[in-house]
């Protein structure tokens, strides 16, 4: 596995393990979409408030979400991530699977989002799950 030295991304507001988890499936993403060179993300660990929030002020819906993405435009700096912790914990519950592989699907998501990548048509989400699907190996 080639490992992306060029890559800086930042976690904050996580406990060690899952910032780990956050960098691997952010750096599996770009990876897998060929992304190389000299590049930074900046991921915030958020609680329910904090992401109510920024969905709010951002794009004026008044409700928790699992994850925002906000692409930069940038060459270098590709973005800032807002991961809600409390709701990938309960989705995990409610998918079935753990919190890791949840982290990372959601983790994921974001990158391709920075990315350039929407969902918006049943077309686009479905490119979107077969990325996902085929970074995080599944």
């Amino acid at each position: 596995m080639r490992i992306m030295r060029n890559v800086k991304i930042s976690v904050s507001s996580a406990p060690w393990s899952m910032r780990r988890a956050i960098k691997r499936a952010a750096r599996c993403a770009l990876r897998c979409e060929g992304v190389d060179g000299k590049r930074q993300i900046a991921v915030a660990c958020v609680d329910e408030e904090s992401i109510r929030g920024l969905n709010a002020r951002t794009r004026n819906i008044d409700k928790t979400t699992d994850v925002l993405s906000f692409p930069s435009g940038e060459d270098v700096f590709l973005g800032d991530v807002a991961i809600c912790l409390p709701i990938v914990e309960q989705q995990a519950v409610e998918f079935g699977h753990s919190v890791r592989r949840e982290l990372s699907y959601m983790t994921v998501h974001s990158i391709l989002h920075l990315l350039g990548y929407d969902h918006a048509t049943d077309a686009d989400e479905e490119i979107m799950m077969s990325i996902s699907r085929g970074v995080l190996g599944k």
